[in-house]
């Protein structure tokens, strides 16, 4: 599992990451991931820079 939490705003949700292998490919960069999966985020939308969405993947330092 992978999970993308942000502090800012409480969002927070989890994906397996054999599904996202499958959706995407092993070559899949996991910095654009996070964009494409925070696009909807409010404070991505409005493009307030000094409010820019807090999102972030805690567990990518524990995928091997």
């Amino acid at each position: 599992m992978l999970r993308l939490v942000c502090e800012k705003c409480g969002r927070s949700g989890q994906l397996r990451v054999d599904k996202l292998i499958e959706q995407h490919g092993r070559n899949y960069m996991l910095p654009r991931l996070k964009d494409d999966l925070v696009r909807d985020c409010p404070r991505m939308v409005r493009k307030d820079f000094a409010d820019w969405c807090g999102a972030q993947m805690p567990d990518l330092v524990t995928l091997k």
